[in-house]
């Protein structure tokens, strides 16, 4: 399986092209990349994977952090809009499907940066003793 391994802010993660490349158990695989001693290393796996609609502006963006499963959104890994654009196969604005939520990711070539765009919103508020 080829794969690129990127980091945004001092997270690393490895990044699997969908486009080329089948993954049967990503969970299973993640917890084995991910592994500093045994595997690649890293803070988890990507999957960049196409949308049904097999466009270079929409994708499924699929994320497994090391001892976690699979996580709803991972910012850091928005880097993938990048890794997708050096391989050639993605715009340089894209829709990200999460299991979270979408997202529009945007890479800015002058600058270097990645710009994300999406809906947030308040899941939980409460106090904290001190």
């Amino acid at each position: 399986m080829k794969f690129t391994k990127m980091q945004g802010c001092g997270n690393d993660y490895v990044y699997v092209d969908c486009f080329a490349e089948r993954v049967a158990k990503p969970s299973a695989l993640a917890r084995r990349v991910a592994d500093r001693h045994h595997g690649v290393g890293g803070y988890g796996l990507i999957l960049i994977e196409p949308s049904e609609r097999a466009d270079v502006r929409e994708i499924y963006f699929r994320v497994w952090e090391r001892g976690s499963g699979e996580t709803l959104a991972c910012g850091t890994g928005a880097a993938a809009v990048y890794a997708g654009i050096r391989m050639g196969r993605l715009d340089h604005e894209v829709l990200a499907h999460l299991a979270g939520g979408d997202l529009t990711l945007r890479y800015e070539p002058n600058g270097g940066h990645i710009l994300l765009t999406g809906e947030a919103m308040e899941v939980f508020s409460g106090e904290y003793p001190t």
